[in-house]
């Protein structure tokens, strides 16, 4: 019989169409595997993007300037912004100041740090109290600076307890301080009347007068002026139009002293202080002003923060200034003709965290350890050498390494500021 025709071209065909379909498998199974791989690979997160691209890790970088640290002391150096990044980075951060062991009214022990389990459980869910008509937003207490806009200066002129409240925000925001300096006014050395300016980033400007002799005279204005002045470092001068807003304490009286160190460094002014001769100062003739006289003195556009003292016995006091508060935001609305906000004067309770933890956590002892006291205890002896019980609702608030209330009732100050600056 015959051979087929084309042999030879038939076996060729086969074999070139077998190498065509290993091929062709070998580049399908490559493509699976490599589809397989970026399907399960992770993808980098933006954070791990940002990582990459950034030259530091840090928003900060050190300089040499010299200046003081919270205490006064001098340091060779404090962090400087280079960017502004301090949204990023205190955005999730509670500023609590944790306080030391130097600070007046620094607490500690068992009482202290119940106390303090309590304060974190509310402040971490806080969502469901208002203090006065501020309400609680995500950024209470995280606020990355005390102002939102930067050149501010903010005066806190009240007593001890508006100096409390004073150190507390000085203490949540240290690492933005760039100076501090305790002023002087006249011959006076005491250490009951304080001048203080805390000079932070953005040029944010804190000043302090507090338990001064200067209120108890009629040329009070023109006294303040003179005090947050003179500052010998920097040489700089204030008027009070300079001022964007003011933190607004009580000032010790006749009434709330009797007895007490101040009243008898009061009783000693016009034989020791030839500036309070001078000035008609007069603790027993001269009341201190309040809110009407304080927004006079500063002009119907200044933005005002009432405060209470964080004493129970002053709360009168305090519902007084409330209803003056509410008067002049009236007055203010009625005599405005322009669309600026002038119903600007707000009240805080320093005592509405007292109430709703339901401790008290109040200390006399300025030098501490002290000890965080929710019961009578027993205080200094009277005339009749009696030993008298003092209320801690009579007293300071306890600060320490986990903060205090001073800490909560900032945090609605500086929401305040927010609102008014």
């Amino acid at each position: 019989c015959s051979r087929p025709k084309h042999h030879a071209s038939f076996y060729l065909f086969l074999v070139l169409s077998l190498v065509v379909a290993v091929s062709l498998y070998l580049v399908g199974t490559r493509l699976a595997v490599e589809t397989y791989v970026n399907i399960t690979k992770p993808k980098s997160s933006s954070t791990e993007m940002d990582n990459a691209n950034s030259t530091s890790g840090n928003a900060y970088e050190r300089t040499t300037a010299t200046t003081k640290d919270i205490k006064g002391n001098n340091s060779a150096s404090l962090p400087q912004p280079v960017k502004d990044h301090a949204q990023e980075q205190h955005k999730d951060e509670w500023r609590i100041c944790q306080a030391e062991q130097w600070m007046n009214y620094y607490c500690d022990g068992r009482e202290y740090q119940d106390f303090a389990d309590k304060m974190e459980e509310y402040y971490k869910d806080h969502q469901h109290m208002n203090n006065t008509h501020i309400s609680h937003k995500p950024e209470w207490g995280k606020r990355p600076s005390l102002s939102p806009h930067a050149n501010r200066t903010v005066l806190f002129f009240g007593n001890s307890h508006t100096r409390q409240l004073f150190a507390t925000l000085q203490c949540q925001y240290k690492e933005q301080i760039l100076s501090q300096s305790s002023l002087s006014m006249g011959d006076t050395s005491s250490r009951m009347a304080a001048v203080n300016k805390i000079v932070l980033k953005n040029n944010i400007t804190l000043l302090g007068v507090t338990n001064h002799f200067l209120v108890y005279s009629p040329q009070w204005p023109t006294l303040l002026e003179q005090a947050i002045s003179k500052d010998k470092e920097v040489g700089n001068t204030f008027a009070l139009a300079d001022i964007d807003a003011v933190v607004l304490g009580r000032f010790n009286d006749m009434s709330n002293s009797q007895g007490t160190n101040f009243e008898k460094w009061m009783q000693s002014l016009p034989i020791d202080n030839a500036t309070a001769a001078a000035s008609d100062i007069d603790f027993a003739q001269h009341p201190p002003p309040r809110l009407f006289g304080v927004a006079q003195a500063f002009g119907n556009r200044k933005p005002v923060i009432v405060t209470s003292m964080f004493a129970s016995y002053s709360k009168p006091h305090f519902e007084g200034e409330r209803k003056a508060a509410e008067r002049l935001n009236r007055e203010r609305r009625n005599n405005s003709t322009e669309s600026t906000r002038l119903d600007n004067i707000v009240a805080i309770d320093s005592r509405a965290y007292v109430e709703v933890l339901g401790q008290e956590c109040g200390s006399d002892q300025v030098k501490g350890p002290g000890i965080c006291n929710n019961i009578n205890m027993a205080g200094p002896k009277n005339g009749d050498g009696q030993t008298k019980q003092r209320n801690p609702a009579s007293m300071h608030r306890c600060v320490g390494a986990r903060g205090g209330h001073p800490d909560l009732v900032v945090w609605d100050i500086v929401e305040a500021l927010y609102d008014l600056l």
